[in-house]
């Protein structure tokens, strides 16, 4: 389900989850109250898989207003020598505090900045070598810790800033740890995840269990006392992970599954809905580098960590279907605490899906469910639909709602190559079977046509999804009419490249629907083949493929491109100057010149940042070129970049 509004949180906790088996993303024990290395990996290390979680000073943040210089060290020049006690203070509202930090040779610094999120998120900045233009680390979370770290080489001054998000203020540690690097061992540990996958058929849960691999999982090893990641690596199809490292012979580390899979540039994490960047991980026992265990990492059904690696594996076995077919970065957030609902059940939007924990409809081990979620992801940055979102399950919806959800369902059915879609409850499942087209095994009526006989008329969303099913799986005896077999390649080429490019034709009701989607696909197959298909599910429409010739963009023969302070006009193939027809130059809005002639390399004008150079020719078949200088394109866009936003002012 795609959900169009912000979700509020529930504070209705269902189910008690131990804070061992949930770990923030970048939370760990704060840093130790004493300098010794050796003294700091007694008191810190983690005993029974618990996770310590000790409080900042609770002292106020001050008040600019209480008298002499109330917010000390507010500038890079009055920075205060941090050396190896910490610091203990309070930020003022609004400000920054500096601190500087003698690192010598072949010392690695990892430095912890400790507080109370909930009373002022802090975070923390590392400069290096008077260099304030650039920060060479940052740390910016959303937890009640800040690290940041220089790696060991030659003898630097460095200089930490801490400051608020948002002008926040607060309380807060500041520690410095610096490590020599001499004396130190190569480490490497070795090992399995793997999780409890709870076994289902159309019924339901059958009460067995499996134990599965985490693929694509992302695995660290870390050190005990500041709890600072010192190696990662991804699990494999087996779920075994090899992890290298300089280890200091004296400090004890572990090792951490996080709920979080990477494919490519494609990202993937389940976050504790209580704290949005807490990711969900599973720690080993403490180890010493020079014994390193072969360790076994097992996420049990019986508590939380068991759902969430289940959910990761879930959606990197998605990011891996989608890799192939994409590029650009991308990352989506699967937010879920086990035995707390969503007001929408399970739903996606902003780049989060929130997933429904609720012991009664619980959604961290149905895998159709997870897909179906990734799907609007995937559409959302690499496709395109018009859903307005909302209800719909078990309903006869308007087109594009159904095109929307049909279109998820299916990408769930495509990942796993298989019809059938089950939603386990407690005692009960929902059973779609795209290919047969029933619902618990039954042959509903309301599974095929719309409301009122027309392409504009309510539809379930099974339709769409058996349509899309139809046009992927081969032909078969039970229906030899479905002479159409797209596979995986050709419906990723139709989402990825003809709805992830230029918009389809607007045909069917308004928006994107199932009409639009069979015109599209019938611009690569033709009508003929696909009509069958839509005759089976009595969607009334007739597949021409219409708007085909009008998608067909033809490219541009030329180019605009700035070289040493000009615009130049360059049109050639192979090296050989393009014959071109008449043209027609304009510059910041205005005509400059009309049938203009050029062949090879011209030069237009001036390359300067507020020009706008814009070169077509009337009655061609292609569109033309424009090149714009930076200013220019910041004055077309318009607006003022805020907070993640670009603003607009209302007149």
């Amino acid at each position: 389900m795609r959900f169009s509004l912000a979700l509020p949180a529930l504070c209705l906790a269902l189910w008690a989850c131990a804070e061992g088996h949930r770990t923030r993303a970048d939370g760990a024990p704060p840093a130790p109250d004493a300098g010794a290395a050796d003294q700091a990996v007694d008191a810190f290390e983690p005993k029974d898989g618990a996770v310590f979680d000790l409080a900042p000073p609770p002292d106020a943040a001050p008040d600019p207003d209480a008298g002499a210089d109330p917010c000390p060290h507010g500038v890079p020049g009055d920075a205060l020598a941090l050396g190896d006690a910490p610091y203990t203070g309070a930020l003022c509202p609004g400000s920054s505090m500096w601190f500087a930090v003698d690192l010598p040779a072949e010392t690695e610094l990892s430095a912890v900045l400790s507080f109370r999120h909930r009373a002022g998120d802090l975070e923390l900045r590392l400069f290096a070598d008077g260099d304030l233009g650039r920060a060479v680390a940052e740390s910016a979370g959303a937890d009640d810790q800040e690290r940041v770290g220089q790696p060991a080489g030659p003898a630097r001054s460095l200089l930490l800033e801490v400051y608020g998000y948002r002008g926040a203020g607060g309380a807060f540690t500041l520690v410095a740890h610096r490590l020599p690097a001499q004396g130190r061992v190569e480490a490497q540990a070795q090992g399995i995840v793997t999780f409890d996958n709870l076994v289902f058929d159309p019924q339901g849960f059958t009460g067995e269990r499996t134990v599965q691999p985490a693929e694509h999982l992302v695995v660290q090893a870390r050190r005990v006392f500041d709890d600072a990641p010192v190696a990662e690596a991804l699990t494999d199809a087996e779920g075994r992970f090899t992890l290298t490292w300089a280890a200091d012979a004296d400090q004890a580390y572990v090792v951490e599954a996080r709920a979080q899979v990477r494919v490519g540039d494609l990202l993937g994490q389940v976050a504790d809905r209580d704290r949005p960047a807490a990711v969900y991980a599973l720690r080993s026992g403490s180890f010493s580098p020079d014994a390193p265990p072969e360790l076994v990492l097992h996420g049990s059904a019986d508590e939380a960590i068991g759902g969430a690696l289940h959910i990761a594996h879930t959606v990197g076995e998605g990011l891996a279907f989608i890799a192939p077919w994409v590029s650009g970065a991308a990352r989506v957030t699967v937010s879920w605490q086990a035995g707390l609902p969503w007001p929408c059940g399970s739903c996606y939007g902003g780049d989060q899906i929130s997933l429904g924990g609720q012991l009664e409809d619980p959604d961290e081990y149905d895998d159709a469910i997870i897909l179906h979620e990734l799907g609007h992801w995937f559409v959302d940055h690499f496709s395109a639909d018009s859903s307005p979102g909302g209800s719909h399950r078990d309903q006869q919806v308007p087109p594009t709602l159904a095109y929307g959800e049909g279109l998820a369902y299916f990408f769930a059915a495509m990942i796993r190559d298989t019809p059938h879609l089950v939603d386990n409850f407690l005692g009960a499942a929902r059973h779609i079977d795209l290919e047969a087209v029933t619902q618990q095994g039954e042959a509903l009526d309301v599974l095929r046509g719309t409301t009122d006989g027309t392409a504009a008329g309510s539809l379930r969303e099974e339709l769409v999804g058996g349509v899309l099913w139809d046009a992927y799986d081969g032909p078969s005896e039970a229906e030899p009419f479905d002479q159409v077999a797209l596979g995986v390649e050709g419906h990723m080429a139709i989402l990825t490249q003809d709805f992830g490019g230029a918009p389809p034709p607007d045909v069917g009701a308004r928006g994107i629907d199932l009409a639009d989607w069979l015109e599209v696909a019938a611009c690569r197959l033709g009508a003929e083949p696909l009509q069958p298909l839509v005759d089976d599910r009595d969607f009334p429409w007739a597949v021409t493929g219409q708007g085909c010739a009008e998608k067909q963009r033809v490219p541009t023969p030329f180019r605009l491109q700035a070289r040493k302070g000009q615009v130049w006009l360059v049109a050639d193939a192979d090296g050989r100057p393009q014959v071109l027809p008449p043209l027609t130059v304009w510059r910041d809005g205005r005509l400059v010149r009309a049938g203009w002639r050029c062949a090879g390399r011209c030069a237009l004008g001036p390359a300067d940042a507020d020009a706008a150079w814009v070169v077509t020719a009337p009655g061609a078949p292609w569109p033309g070129a424009s090149w714009l200088g930076a200013k220019a394109a910041a004055h077309v866009a318009g607006g003022q970049r805020l907070n993640g936003r670009r603003l607009y002012r209302s007149p």
